[in-house]
């Protein structure tokens, strides 16, 4: 059975890239740039890596967390997903204890996989379902799949992504963030407002390509020291790619959409 989804509104803090961003952009290796995220007060965003930044950027950045919208809804659901959470932050932990340093318990709690999105739940107020996957070498299929799973019994996921350079310390990062939306397909003349809003992504997990249509892409799994997320991000905004591919374990997750994403906000 496939996954389904329809983006609502995304966002993309990416340093070096302008809006309005095309399919071709390109990630400025040499871009340090880190963000303000000024809507996670200021007792909390002390607490917060640039990578925490950047994941708070985008997904505050959403319309959902904008002034005056309902960015509290407690049914809402939060799926955050990442080849392996916050790196420097792990081996900031590491590198003390090789040295016999104490632990900070506060430097521990934003280290591990799932830190970030306990901060910034708490940074919203937000009492609803929050989950992070350890999305290994597909974050964006592994975290599609959990979010558009979650449409069983949410209206709303908000799916952020996020990670950075292969190596420690590396200043290159980057983060994503969508407002998912289960499909209607009689929407009222509120919902058929929606409907149009953006593009309807499905995804099925498969073991070939056989019977599917060419040519379907398969994604790049190493973008500048990025994962597979990137790849995404093009395949999303390019018009003429209907179908897309990307190992994941074992199997192929295959996505297809039936229009391209035209309003991205860039944040950097």
């Amino acid at each position: 059975m496939p996954f389904c989804a329809q983006i609502l509104d995304a966002a993309l803090f990416l340093p070096g890239v302008s809006a309005p961003v095309t399919a071709d952009f390109s990630w400025d290796a040499q871009a340090d740039v880190v963000p303000g995220a000024k809507a996670v007060p200021a007792g909390l965003r002390r607490r917060l890596s640039p990578l925490g930044k950047a994941a708070a950027e985008a997904l505050f950045s959403l319309d959902a967390f904008q002034s005056g919208a309902d960015a509290n809804a407690q049914d809402d659901a939060w799926v955050f997903s990442s080849r392996w959470g916050d790196l420097d932050a792990s081996v900031a932990q590491l590198r003390a204890l090789a040295n016999g340093e104490d632990l900070s318990p506060t430097a521990f709690a934003t280290s591990v996989h799932n830190g970030i999105a306990g901060q910034l739940s708490i940074a919203a107020k937000h009492k609803g379902f929050v989950t992070a996957v350890a999305g290994g070498d597909a974050p964006f299929a592994r975290g599609f799949e959990t979010a558009a799973a979650l449409l069983v019994d949410h209206a709303r996921v908000h799916f952020v992504l996020y990670d950075q350079g292969t190596e420690p310390e590396d200043p290159r990062r980057y983060a994503a963030a969508f407002t998912l939306a289960k499909l209607d397909f009689q929407p009222d003349e509120e919902g058929y407002a929606d409907y149009l809003r953006g593009p309807i992504l499905t995804l099925e997990r498969k073991t070939d390509l056989k019977g599917l249509p060419d040519p379907v892409d398969t994604a790049a799994k190493n973008d500048s020291g990025a994962s597979e997320v990137l790849a995404m991000i093009r395949w999303l905004l390019d018009a003429g790619a209907p179908a897309l591919s990307t190992p994941c374990g074992k199997t192929l997750r295959v996505f297809a959409k039936n229009a391209p994403l035209t309003k991205l906000k860039v944040l950097a």
